[in-house]
């Protein structure tokens, strides 16, 4: 609203690339197959990095050939990126109720600790679970 209160600054982060069907080209794909060749040899443990599912979704696919009726929409449904938000601001929980107001969040479906309500000031999400900090309320 530029009254300096609220948020001021959203950084979203997508860890995890899209799935790619088979038969897609991507430029320079070609030259990223050589050079990774030799990482794709060395097992998951040795490389290091979170797992992807990417793998496993291309399986699963391939695996349903059978079934003619699903589309490749409900197959794409089944990937998870990684997300990450940050929000920055004098004031995020006032940001948030604006945005809130302005119906870009669907404020029912928001946990409390979202809105200030708990007395929260740090708070993440993992695995659908809420891990609270020292003093945060949680």
């Amino acid at each position: 609203m530029g009254n300096g209160k609220g948020v001021e600054r959203v950084d979203v982060v997508v860890e995890d690339e899209f799935p790619r069907w088979e038969g897609e080209a991507v430029e320079g794909e070609a030259e990223e197959e050589e050079e990774g060749a030799a990482e794709t040899a060395l097992p998951s443990a040795v490389r290091g990095g979170r797992k992807s599912q990417v793998d496993a979704v291309l399986q699963r696919v391939g695996g349903d050939d059978e079934d003619d009726g699903q589309e490749e929409g409900e197959a794409a449904q089944g990937w998870r990126p990684y997300v990450r938000l940050t929000f920055h601001g004098p004031h995020v929980f006032a940001g948030i109720r604006q945005l809130v107001e302005c119906g870009i969040i669907d404020g029912e479906r928001m946990p409390g600790w979202m809105t200030g309500e708990e007395g929260v000031t740090i708070g993440a999400v993992r695995h659908g679970r809420i891990r609270g900090h020292k003093g945060s309320g949680l």
